[in-house]
């Protein structure tokens, strides 16, 4: 029974890996074993639960009620990714952070700053430093105008040097955070800044139209960023303490842009892979207490059919907010019935209603609402696997439900 319900599984299917045999020892008595007797090679990987620190809201100027802080978000991480972005950041100044969408990246880097500004000893930085850094998201119209920098007029029309995002980080001796990379040409927008990545100076520019002051960017010797000026150039050095640190998702790098060979050998590559479907569904039941064992079944079907295939893989958090959909259509929604067809003699007894399905209707607009965008860019050899992972191996969805999934997928894209 415990199977049965944990699984979600039929007695059939319970019968083909089960025997009526006895195991000779009583199942509900004491435990006869202890977890650090089973083979490494069979136990399962060990994930760790991180929080991203809660986003504090800006008020509205004039207003006099505070506004509450946004609410803290979990997810849960490979304990070795865990350990590879904490040694990668006392040891490498350009990090990059690959994996599909949902698998938390941005929540584990604003994890990890967090962890930095409160304990910067524990990863090799002087007490009381605060990386405090600076957000950007590149997309298709960046150029290395906005990353490094370049001419643009000022207020009296006279062309002069303007320092892009890279530029003023070192300046004000900040780190620089390069959200979904992929959403620009990176090649070409970093394309000046190859030789700096490896860890040379550079001459990005100059401060005036005709000869005027050398732009450089280079590395300093010293743990902060400064700018050095002097009458011949005009030197960004940043400090052993700068960390370049982005994003990269490679499904979407198939539609959008994708990293060099060339540029990608200047960072270190950290691998953010979804979690495994067991540890999904503990943090799903853990996450979301009130959820009932249908849904949180259904929902883990639907988790486990998507990463069942490199194609299709996505991460827990576009899937959790799906049991906030859910939970919130429970509660207030009523199950409605299907109306039933009146007989043809008054005196004949009606049938009873059929109750709609609620909790597949539900799931289905989540899904959709949540993973429509993603759907509607597979291919229909691709999406009809899906679908039948999803209908017949998982049993997350009725086939009706996909069927409407179906019709969704067609307007979306």
């Amino acid at each position: 029974m415990e199977l049965l319900n944990r699984l979600g599984m039929t007695q059939a299917e319970l019968s083909h890996i089960t025997s009526p045999q006895s195991l000779g020892v009583p199942l509900l008595g004491a435990i006869e074993w202890d977890e650090t007797t089973i083979p490494e090679a069979l136990q399962p990987p060990e994930a760790v639960v991180v929080q991203a620190p809660a986003a504090q809201q800006t008020p509205t100027p004039g207003a006099q009620v505070a506004l509450p802080a946004a609410a803290a978000v979990s997810i849960s991480v490979d304990a070795r990714v865990e350990r590879m972005l904490r040694l990668a950041l006392k040891t490498t100044s350009s990090i990059l952070l690959v994996g599909p969408p949902g698998t938390g990246k941005g929540t584990l880097l604003k994890w990890v700053l967090g962890e930095v500004a409160a304990t910067p000893e524990r990863y090799g930085f002087e007490a009381g430093f605060d990386p405090n850094p600076l957000w950007r998201t590149p997309d298709e119209s960046w150029t290395a105008f906005d990353l490094i920098g370049g001419m643009a007029p000022n207020p009296d029309g006279v062309l002069t040097w303007s320092s892009g995002a890279l530029l003023n980080a070192i300046e004000d001796n900040r780190w620089l955070i390069l959200d979904e990379t992929n959403r620009g040409d990176m090649d070409k927008i970093m394309g000046p800044l190859m030789t700096w990545l490896s860890d040379q100076e550079v001459e990005v520019g100059r401060s005036a139209a005709h000869e005027g002051q050398p732009q450089h960017v280079g590395w300093g010797v010293g743990r902060q960023s400064t700018v050095d000026e002097n009458a011949d150039v005009r030197r960004y050095l940043a400090g052993t303490e700068f960390r370049l640190l982005g994003t990269y998702n490679p499904q979407d790098a198939q539609r959008v842009f994708r990293f060099g060979q060339a540029l990608s050998r200047r960072f270190v590559v950290i691998p953010v892979p979804a979690i495994r479907p067991g540890q999904f569904t503990q943090l799903l039941e853990e996450s979301f207490p009130d959820l009932g064992a249908d849904a949180v079944a259904a929902i883990s079907g639907l988790y486990s059919a998507h990463l069942a295939d490199d194609s299709t893989a996505l991460g827990p958090a576009v899937f959790l907010r799906m049991a906030k959909y859910l939970l919130a259509g429970l509660s207030t929604i009523a199950p409605h019935a299907t109306a039933p067809t009146g007989p043809a003699d008054p005196e004949e007894e009606a049938p009873e209603a059929e109750e709609t399905p609620l909790l597949a209707e539900l799931l289905a607009e989540a899904y959709v609402m949540g993973i429509g965008r993603y759907l509607a860019g597979f291919d229909d050899r691709t999406f009809d696997a899906l679908g039948e992972r999803i209908v017949n191996d998982e049993a997350a969805l009725p086939q009706g439900q996909w069927t409407w999934v179906s019709s969704q997928r067609n307007v979306l894209s």
